[in-house]
């Protein structure tokens, strides 16, 4: 029986990843082909190389998590969608938040400077963070940066510690 299990998991585990970022794909998939939305995509093999080149420096704890976070990273994407140019909506930019809520993307940091608001959304996975999402609700733009992968919290806590006071 576990045998079973084990096959019908492993057999549907795409489509439970596909669920998991439906609102982000319908997203992409409506705002990302306009000419006028600028789309960055960077893949897992930048961030292979990243990791390795930290791997290189000797003794040095910083070096070594963030090259296990880079080892870690699939994939960046970036969609930088201008409201008056695209159609896009304050209403469907509340809808995708609610979306993402249901999707188990949980608000890590909120922060409204004047009009413009920066939103840094995960969704956590047994110890881990498996995307994170940094969405800038802007006065013309609307950007979203999604990173996907796999973080452990310790690396990030470790780095958090150790650079607790960035400037």
């Amino acid at each position: 029986m576990k045998k079973y299990m084990m096959i019908a998991m492993v057999a549907l585990w795409p489509a439970f990843s596909q669920a998991q970022t439906k609102t982000l794909d319908k997203f992409k998939e409506k705002y990302a082909g306009m000419k006028e939305v600028t789309k960055v995509d960077i893949s897992g093999a930048v961030f292979d190389m990243l990791a390795q080149i930290a791997e290189n420096e000797e003794n040095d704890p910083d070096a070594e998590a963030f090259s296990r976070i880079s080892k870690g990273l699939r994939k960046m994407e970036v969609l930088v969608v201008p409201y008056a140019r695209t159609g896009l909506s304050d209403e469907e930019v509340k809808d995708l938040f609610a979306s993402l809520d249901k999707e188990k993307y949980e608000t890590y940091v909120s922060v409204r400077d004047g009009k413009e608001k920066v939103d840094v959304l995960a969704r956590e996975d047994d110890g881990s963070i498996g995307d994170i999402l940094i969405l800038v609700n802007g006065d013309e733009e609307f950007v979203m940066l999604i990173l996907q992968g796999d973080i452990a919290y310790d690396d990030l806590s470790y780095l958090a510690r150790k650079h607790s006071n960035f400037h």
